[in-house]
């Protein structure tokens, strides 16, 4: 398990949500789930041609790496994204979904982020 470590070099904390009773209906509100989450975080940018419009366009996508143990879902929120150099990472994301390798040997799930703020 030493290597993960190595490799899990981000850490972040994740919020659920849940649904709180306002008023005569209830509200969905994120609440601390999990703190300090050793994962990985990664930006990929493709630039894309768009011949319709004759311009370049550029689609950022957002994939978190974590054990595959963690307890993190589809509609949870991740904040508090810190890198390995000890700077904040701007920005909340929530998952959107998680790709899941079978096999014994596999220890990390990815998860699909979507920026929200």
């Amino acid at each position: 398990m030493a290597h993960i470590g190595r490799y899990l070099i981000h850490r972040c904390n994740t919020q659920r949500y849940t649904a709180v009773a306002q008023g005569y209906g209830r509200q969905r509100t994120p609440a601390a789930h999990l703190v300090a989450v050793h994962c990985r975080f990664k930006e990929e940018v493709r630039h894309a041609f768009n011949s319709v419009t004759g311009e370049w366009v550029v689609n950022t996508r957002y994939k978190l790496q974590v054990q595959r143990d963690e307890d993190i879902v589809a509609g949870d929120r991740v904040t508090g994204l810190i890198d390995e150099y000890g700077t904040a990472v701007p920005g909340d994301f929530e998952v959107a979904g998680g790709m899941t390798r079978r096999g014994a040997s596999v220890r990390l799930r990815t998860l699909e982020l979507n920026k929200v703020a």
